[in-house]
């Protein structure tokens, strides 16, 4: 197959992939809706070069995605949600073809395995089909990346430096500082490896691509001073020391990315090992794609916060080993070594099959997990299990389809033809995210988004009226609400308000003027124990005007 048809191939599996329920799932989590608050108050403000928050303050990331997404917004300007996602769905697409074809200059015989691979693996999937900014870093790291390994193999300097100086460049204006400290730290440590000082050449552009992007925050120290300082310290060096300190959040002990970095790989997980055997890479390009791997997990790891997604860097560079190793499988050790890791392979398959089959008759296959789920977990399988059901033809041939899959994974492993094995493995995954795309995530979102409540609230709520809520907001009810939403510490005390409440908060308001205040709609949807959201009319008088807001969970 040549290298333009591979792309093409990889260009619409991503499409199909990353591409199905953008626009029509909305903005359910937290993190989403934040940053979709920030592209937003771009679009509309037109202040652009240092984005801000709608409350005024800084947006706590460098402005790569804010600037994506005011240009997919102008793109797409009815269909908000899918402007938001469009930059990440964007970004992992060209970071898959990249590893396709830039990868090519290093390992030749695993690059097109090794995008398939990438453009399945769970946390590329998920990030790439997210309003967040982790997946323009992980991109551009990948140029990084590959660049360096073409100069490494040889290829022709000129445009490698010019691919290594803008992924940089991307990198850093994506998420900070990481974005040439990381390539950085993992050029010293292949010089180090290879005992080669000539190695070193490799930082000029880094430095350059870093240069670049340095005068960009140049421009924002000069206009918000101490504030931009503040911002960047807390997310660059507080994050790292103290997350409570630095308000950053995802404290986790130093073993939580072992688990997530595990279930981020899937479904190639069982193929780790062969990152350790000896393919076709070259010695210098091996040693490079492990120091990439090694530094950046190191730094992360010793990282007091932590989420999954400070792994995804490494993805392109664990999927480029791993494609080497299978496509060289061929010592006996090897091969003996994939027989026991791919043994799960065939019968967990037939398993996915037979879940699926029991969710089509309405069989409660949760059941015994129940007790360990949160209750916003508890709502959302309810929902997906009435999803389910109400598409059972459809998931049924699905399930035939996977029990098919299992069928040619038994015999590609029985025939112990290991280059063989990524296409049928890429197609479970590719089933799975198409079936939850299209039939679950949308179960999930009625049963945790607000977008369909707003227009109820709208109904009720007077076009010159205010909007009260008690602050800090969810962000996804503040980015959905018909209008801007007032801190309720402001309310004036002498005429009736609208509070847009959770139900747990309105249950801690004084007993004796809760028979007054007058209940107008009840979302259906629920966020844990907060409730469902409730919009109430206050009567004039009936709260002290400066009330503290209740305590809040989350």
């Amino acid at each position: 197959m040549t290298r333009s048809r591979q792309a093409l191939l990889l260009l619409a599996l991503c499409c199909a992939l990353y591409l199905p329920g953008m626009a029509s799932t909305q903005l359910y989590t937290r993190g989403e809706a934040r940053e979709a608050l920030a592209v937003r108050e771009v679009v509309q403000t037109g202040h652009w070069l240092v984005p801000m928050r709608p409350d005024g303050q800084l947006t706590k990331k460098p402005p790569l995605f804010y600037w994506s997404g005011m240009a997919t917004w102008r793109m797409v300007p009815t269909l908000p949600e899918a402007a938001v996602r469009l930059p990440s769905a964007i970004a992992g697409t060209l970071g898959v073809l990249a590893v396709a074809w830039l990868g090519h200059a290093a390992l030749p015989l695993a690059a097109g395995t090794a995008a398939l691979m990438l453009a399945t693996s769970f946390e590329w999937m998920r990030s790439a089909t997210s309003a967040r900014v982790d997946m323009l870093l992980s991109a551009a790291m990948t140029l990084v990346m590959l660049g360096l390994a073409a100069r490494l193999a040889g290829r022709a300097r000129a445009w490698t430096s010019v691919l290594v100086t803008v992924g940089t460049a991307l990198a850093v204006l994506a998420k900070g500082p990481i974005g040439a400290g990381f390539p950085a730290a993992a050029v010293i440590a292949t010089a180090l490896a290879r005992r080669d000082r000539g190695v070193l050449r490799l930082l000029i552009p880094l430095i350059a691509g870093g240069a670049l992007a340095a005068l960009w925050y140049l421009v924002a120290w000069l206009t918000h001073g101490q504030a931009f300082l503040d911002v960047v310290l807390a997310e660059n060096l507080g994050r790292f020391v103290d997350t409570e300190k630095a308000r950053t959040g995802h404290a986790h002990g130093v073993f939580f990315l072992v688990g997530v970095a595990l279930v981020g790989l899937l479904p190639w997980t069982p193929l780790l090992p062969l990152v350790a055997s000896r393919g076709s890479a070259s010695p210098a390009i091996r040693t490079l794609l492990l120091s990439w791997i090694v530094v950046i997990t190191a730094i992360v790891t010793v990282s007091a916060s932590k989420r999954s997604v400070y792994l995804l860097p490494i993805f392109p560079a664990v999927a480029l080993l791993i494609a080497d190793g299978l496509t060289a499988a061929s010592t006996p050790r090897t091969s003996r070594m994939l027989r026991v890791t791919t043994a799960f392979y065939a019968p967990g398959v037939g398993l996915l099959a037979v879940l699926v089959l029991a969710l089509v008759c309405g069989l409660d296959v949760t059941g015994i997990f129940h007790a360990t789920l949160s209750p916003d977990d508890r709502t959302a399988i309810g929902a997906v299990q009435a999803a389910v059901h109400a598409a059972g033809a459809p998931l049924a041939v699905v399930a035939l389809a996977l029990l098919g899959l299992a069928a040619w994974l038994a015999r590609t492993r029985a025939a112990e033809h290991w280059a063989a094995l990524a296409p049928p493995v890429a197609a479970v995954m590719a089933i799975g995210v198409l079936t939850y795309q299209l039939a679950i995530r949308p179960a999930v979102e009625q049963s945790r988004g607000f977008a369909g409540f707003m227009p109820i609230v709208a109904g009720f709520v007077p076009a010159d009226e205010p909007l009260y809520a008690y602050f800090p907001v969810d962000p996804s009810v503040r980015f959905y609400a018909p209008r801007a939403v007032v801190n309720w510490k402001m309310r004036p005390a002498d005429r009736d308000v609208y509070l847009l409440a959770w139900e747990r908060e309105v249950a801690v308001l004084p007993e004796a003027a809760r028979p007054q205040l007058e209940q107008l709609a009840v979302s259906e949807a629920r966020h844990g124990s907060r409730g469902s959201l409730v919009l109430v009319r206050v009567p004039r008088g009936a709260l002290p005007p400066r009330r503290a807001a209740p305590p809040q969970n989350g």
